[in-house]
């Protein structure tokens, strides 16, 4: 049984790596964390129970080294550079849940962290008019809203300029872009929530999707914020694709912060989460609290006041 196991979890490993070869593969590489966790069990358990066999002994240190590799950016340590005026920017991006009516934990959780700028995910016409309540505090925004979990808005305290809202040219899916201005640094803002990758129709989806994303940010010389549920964590082939056509990151550092399915600990994954250009300062990264969806917030720091050059 525990060879059958030690196996399986190193086959999955090898498949989470060749997603740009068949679109089922990439739906492995989504559970590296739990892949991590399972060959650290299988090696505790090899010496526990003195079993001598060097070929599954093998297995489980070449899976924990495949998945150590994509792990290891998030826990490296470094200390973010704050400058001395700085006041960090404060960004949530949160799949309410198309079916949520929460409203009240969604409003208080709001108020209580006080970010400057939200990325709403699955933004339905009944949880949009709520959210109109909190026009006091985000002045500013933009929206699409639809019955189907494919609303998206961004709230903000900030000035929008040049707000716009794309469409998937297959799907007709939106994301949204917008931009800011901080300290004289001109900054765009994309909100995302591509299709989810169910079958091969939707993983195409969702990578035709995120490639006109990045085809948009490449063509935007400026720094850019990339918020969302991506419907991929940030091992899938196509993150790391648009990583490397738009220069853009994730957060690395604190750790891993799995987001969906709230109600599923074991099983839960990072989808929600911000990309950023290289030369924006990210302070801080961290999970927001259950506000009724399926999906934790993701909040963001960043460096108000100074972008390197």
């Amino acid at each position: 049984m525990l060879a059958k196991a030690i196996i399986s979890i190193f086959i999955f490993s090898i498949l989470g790596q060749l997603g740009e070869f068949y679109w089922a593969f990439d739906l492995f590489s989504h559970f590296t964390l739990q892949y991590f966790y399972l060959n650290l069990i299988f090696m505790l358990l090899i010496f526990i129970l003195n079993i001598k066999n060097y070929k599954l002994l093998s297995l489980v240190f070449l899976g924990l080294l495949i998945n150590i590799f994509n792990l290891s950016p998030f826990f490296y340590i470094s200390e973010p550079v704050r400058t001395v005026a700085s006041k960090p920017l404060r960004i949530v991006t949160l799949n309410i849940n198309s079916q949520n009516e929460n409203f009240e934990q969604i409003k208080n959780y709001l108020k209580n962290y006080d970010p400057d700028i939200v990325f709403l995910v699955e933004l339905s016409p009944t949880m949009g008019s709520q959210l109109s309540q909190l026009k006091d505090d985000f002045p500013h925004g933009t929206a699409v809203m639809a019955e189907s979990p494919f609303g998206i808005g961004i709230l903000s305290k900030i000035p929008l300029q040049n707000s716009k809202v794309h469409r998937q040219e297959d799907s007709q899916i939106p994301f949204i872009s917008s931009q800011i201005e901080i300290n004289g640094s001109i900054i765009n803002i994309i909100g995302a929530h591509p299709f989810p990758p169910l079958d091969s129709e939707g993983a195409m989806l969702r990578n035709n999707y995120l490639n006109q994303i990045s085809q948009f940010i490449q063509n935007n010389k400026s720094s850019t914020i990339l918020c969302g549920d991506f419907n991929a964590t940030p091992w899938s082939y196509q993150i790391k694709k648009m990583v490397k056509l738009t220069e853009l990151a994730a957060a690395h550092g604190d750790g891993i912060l799995p987001t969906w399915p709230s109600s599923l600990p074991f099983v839960r994954i990072p989808i929600d989460y911000c990309l950023t250009s290289k030369n924006i300062h990210v302070l801080n990264y961290s999970r927001g609290p259950h506000v009724g969806s399926d999906h934790f917030p993701f909040q963001l720091e960043v460096d108000s006041y100074v972008l390197q050059q």
